[in-house]
C-alpha cells in the first residue's frame, strides 16, 4: 500500500486555513495568533508533516545559515595554520546556532572579493558574514558596509568605523599578569611581539607598555615577530645577546611555545632563569613543558557571542559590540 505524501496543503485543509498560514505558523511567524499556530502544529505533528527546509528558506528568503569566514591559504610558500582556536570558536558558533535552529556555513578565504562575499548573502547561501583571522590593511568591508551586507569581526575592529565585532579585553588578564610577578618581586620585563598585521597584536604591545608604566616595572624592550612559533624561537636567541629579564611576556602561546623551545636548545631553565607569560590559553599552554602560565582568551565564548551578534545584524536589530574579559591562568611557566 503506498503512503500518501502529507503535504502543506493537507494540513492546511485539515486546519482550515490557508496553505502560507501553515508556513508562517510552523516558522514561528509573530504574525500568527498562537492558539491558531498550537493547532497547526497538533495536525501537523498528528498527520506525520515535516515542512521542507528548502521551502521555508523560499518563503522567508532566508538561508537560516551562518557564514564563517576564514583564511585559507595552501601552496608550497605559505599556508594557513590549523589552529585549536578556529575550532573552539566554531564549536561555540554551532552551539547557538543549533540553538536558534540555523547551521554554519565554513567559507574558505583564500583572497575573495567583496563582490564575491557580497554574493554568498545575495544569493542566499549564507544570511551573514563572521569574519574571523582579519589582517590589518583589508579594505573589503566598506562596500559590504554599503550594501547592508550582515558582517561581524571576531578579535578585529576598524577604529572610526561602525562594524560590529566581538573581542576580548587584553587589559583585564595583562593586568593581573603585571599584578602577579609584582607580588614575587620581580621588575625586570620584555615583550615578544606580534608585530603590526593583527589588531589585537597592536593592541596587546600597546597595552603592554601602559601597564609596565603604571606598575613602575623596568621595560627591557620589545621584540616584535608575527604571531607565529618561528618568530618566538628566533627572539630566543636575540633575548640570549643581552642580559635576561626577569620575566617575558608574550603576545599569544604560539609566540611563547617558539619562545620555550629556543630558550631550551640554549640552555636557559624556564621559570628558574627566566618566567615566560604567554596569551590565548591555547591546548599547546598544557603540553609543552614547562606548562605555560598565559592569559585566557575564552574563544568558545566568543563564538556563542558571534551568532548573537550575526543574528542580530540579520534581524535588523540594534548591534552593539561585545567585550568579553581575559583572565590570567597560572601553571609552570612563571
Amino acid at each position: 500500500m503506498l503512503k500518501i505524501k502529507v503535504t502543506r496543503e493537507l494540513v492546511a485543509k485539515k486546519a482550515g486555513v490557508s496553505p502560507s498560514t501553515v508556513s508562517r505558523a510552523l516558522s514561528g511567524h509573530p504574525g500568527i495568533p498562537e492558539s491558531t499556530a498550537a493547532k497547526i502544529r497538533k495536525i501537523s505533528e498528528e498527520l506525520g508533516y515535516i515542512p521542507s527546509a528548502l521551502g521555508k528558506s523560499y518563503f522567508q528568503k532566508k538561508s537560516f545559515r551562518l557564514g564563517c569566514v576564514i583564511p585559507y591559504k595552501y601552496d608550497n610558500r605559505v599556508r594557513t595554520v590549523p589552529s585549536d582556536y578556529f575550532s573552539k570558536f566554531l564549536y561555540g558558533l554551532m552551539l547557538f546556532a543549533q540553538d536558534k535552529n540555523y547551521s554554519v556555513t565554513v567559507i574558505p578565504d583564500n583572497g575573495l572579493s567583496s563582490k564575491e562575499l557580497a554574493l554568498k548573502v545575495l544569493s542566499n547561501n549564507v544570511d551573514g558574514l563572521i569574519f574571523l583571522g582579519i589582517r590589518n590593511g583589508d579594505n573589503r568591508f566598506e562596500k559590504l558596509y554599503v550594501e547592508k551586507i550582515p558582517f561581524i569581526f571576531v578579535h578585529h575592529y576598524e577604529p572610526g568605523k561602525p562594524y560590529p565585532y566581538v573581542d576580548t579585553d587584553a587589559e583585564a588578564g595583562m593586568r593581573e599578569a603585571m599584578e602577579y610577578i609584582k607580588k614575587q618581586g620581580l621588575s625586570n620585563c620584555m615583550l615578544a611581539g606580534g608585530g603590526e598585521s593583527f589588531r589585537n597584536a597592536i593592541d596587546r604591545t600597546f597595552i603592554y607598555k601602559k601597564l609596565i608604566k603604571e606598575f613602575n616595572l623596568h621595560d627591557s624592550g620589545i621584540i616584535n615577530g608575527d604571531f607565529s612559533i618561528k618568530s618566538g624561537f628566533f627572539a630566543a636567541k636575540k633575548i640570549a645577546e643581552d642580559s635576561l629579564p626577569e620575566v617575558i611576556f608574550c603576545a599569544n602561546d604560539r609566540v611563547a611555545c617558539g619562545l620555550i623551545q629556543g630558550l631550551h636548545s640554549l640552555k636557559i631553565r624556564i621559570p628558574q632563569d627566566v618566567k615566560v607569560i604567554g596569551f590565548d590559553d591555547m591546548n599547546v599552554a598544557n603540553i609543552i613543558s614547562p606548562k605555560l602560565t598565559t592569559i585566557e582568551n575564552p574563544f568558545f565564548e566568543c563564538g556563542k557571542k558571534a551568532g548573537e551578534l550575526i543574528l542580530s545584524c540579520i534581524l535588523g536589530k540594534k548591534q552593539n559590540s561585545i567585550i568579553l574579559p581575559s583572565k590570567l591562568v597560572i601553571r609552570e611557566s612563571a
